[in-house]
């Protein structure tokens, strides 16, 4: 792995160097429109994401439940 950190340090510096010569836009610059239509599906997603986490959390809940609970046979042995 040491051999390859002189190889990596020089494709990072060219990469410094490549984005330093591109123009940088301006966040202002963009439209209020797609910034809140970002928000709004970053704003579902997380709550997509918490809402399917409380449910595994639930089903882990409810399968531990059973798993600690007797066994009753049928039978009565």
């Amino acid at each position: 792995m040491h051999l390859l950190i002189p190889d990596l340090a020089r494709d990072r510096a060219a990469e410094l160097a490549q984005e330093s010569r591109r123009p940088r836009r301006d966040p202002s610059q963009r439209p209020d429109r797609r910034r809140q239509v970002r928000h709004v599906l970053a704003v579902v997603l997380v709550r997509l994401s918490l809402a399917s986490a409380s449910a595994v959390r639930r089903l882990d809940a409810c399968l531990a439940d059973d798993l600690l609970r007797p066994v009753s046979r049928p039978d009565g042995a």
